[in-house]
């Protein structure tokens, strides 16, 4: 505005601090000239957020000290402050980096400190020379590289969660252990992820079960046809089992009505992403997406049943992360699973360790 208005009139004094290439920093009058104060009859304002800066794409690295300098009299301390606790930041961060490789580097054992020294140094060259060779230019490509990069890592880090809950369960005598507990029949990391197995072993850990190859195909390409095989095996176990503590079995009316929502937004998801890709309407990819998580949470509700049904550790958030990210291998998983039978749970708390005679 007071560009506009009032061209360079409030232009602030002092521009040291700028760089070349960023915008300009105005001061905030206490009133403005005739004839705008008529105009502007109820202007109010604080002059002490003084300068004011125009932000730039050229500078968009110096947005910070644009906002630190619009602190009365503040601004070139709190810059000061904010490069040291920048530079510390850094130091920390770098510190821990180099003790993580080197432990790694010493194979978990604590090595001699000069080792650590080692690592810090080759960290430290490392940046030297990216910034050496390529400028400012390279350092944003290192950025972006990192949070790409950080993207995918997030999603490991919810399963390390995870295990360390469970970990710290089966220590405390919360869950049992592994030996002693009902597990799902094809595990996650099973099935036609063995293929990576048998690269890896030259072919002498064996070839996955043709089964869970056809299961993993069928997730993909017929997923609500899975769907129908598990919630129908679910039912029949569940009829069969009976008992006090056991679920009711629902009736094909509530399959049929699950397994046709769940092709139906299955189907949207495809069909609208296809639209997208041909420029139809850009929106119609956010609208796919969400029939996706829709469709996952229709099969987290299914193995989220069967998974109470056989008492298989585990809860609802991870059903739905488990069907969101991997919903092919947890169908696999889920139409397996209802080919064997319900275990009673006094069968199941008689074979546990705590109650072995």
């Amino acid at each position: 505005f007071l560009e506009k208005t009032f061209g360079d009139q409030f232009l602030a004094a002092n521009q040291d601090f700028r760089p070349k290439g960023a915008g300009k920093c105005f001061d905030v009058p206490g009133s403005l000239p005739a004839p705008h104060d008529a105009t502007f009859s109820k202007y109010e304002t604080n002059t002490y957020l003084s300068p004011v800066c125009l932000f730039s794409s050229s500078d968009d690295s110096g947005y910070w000290f644009d906002l630190m300098y619009q602190f009365y009299g503040m601004g070139p301390f709190l810059s000061g402050v904010s490069i040291l606790v920048i530079v510390l930041f850094f130091v920390t961060s770098s510190d821990s980096g180099s003790l993580v490789v080197d432990l790694i580097a010493a194979n978990g054992r604590e090595a001699h400190v000069v080792q650590r020294i080692f690592w810090a140094g080759s960290e430290g060259a490392v940046a030297v020379a990216l910034l050496q060779a390529g400028g400012s230019q390279s350092l944003k490509a290192l950025q972006a590289i990192s949070i790409v990069a950080g993207l995918p890592f997030t999603v490991i880090l919810m399963f390390m969660c995870t295990a360390i809950w469970r970990a710290l369960k089966i220590d405390q005598g919360h869950m049992a252990p592994r030996a002693s507990r009902v597990d799902w029949a094809l595990p996650l990391y099973g099935g036609v992820f063995e293929i990576f197995e048998t690269v890896l072993s030259c072919g002498r850990s064996g070839f996955p079960e043709s089964g869970a190859v056809v299961g993993f195909l069928l997730g993909i390409f017929a997923p609500p046809l899975l769907l129908y095989k598990s919630a129908l095996g679910l039912a029949e176990k569940q009829a069969a089992g009976g008992g006090a503590n056991m679920a009711l079995p629902s009736s094909k009316l509530q399959d049929l009505f699950l397994v046709v929502a769940s092709g139906l937004l299955y189907l949207a998801f495809w069909v609208l992403q296809i639209l997208a890709l041909a420029r139809v309407n850009r929106g119609l990819s956010g609208i796919g997406w969400a029939a996706f998580v829709a469709f996952a949470s229709i099969v987290a509700v299914v193995r989220h049943s069967i998974r109470l049904s056989y008492r298989i550790e585990g809860s609802g958030m991870e059903d739905f992360f488990v069907c969101l990210f991997f919903f092919p291998q947890a169908l696999a998983q889920m139409a397996k699973q209802v080919t064997s039978e319900i275990q009673p749970a006094a069968t199941l708390k008689a074979e546990s360790p705590g109650n072995a005679k």
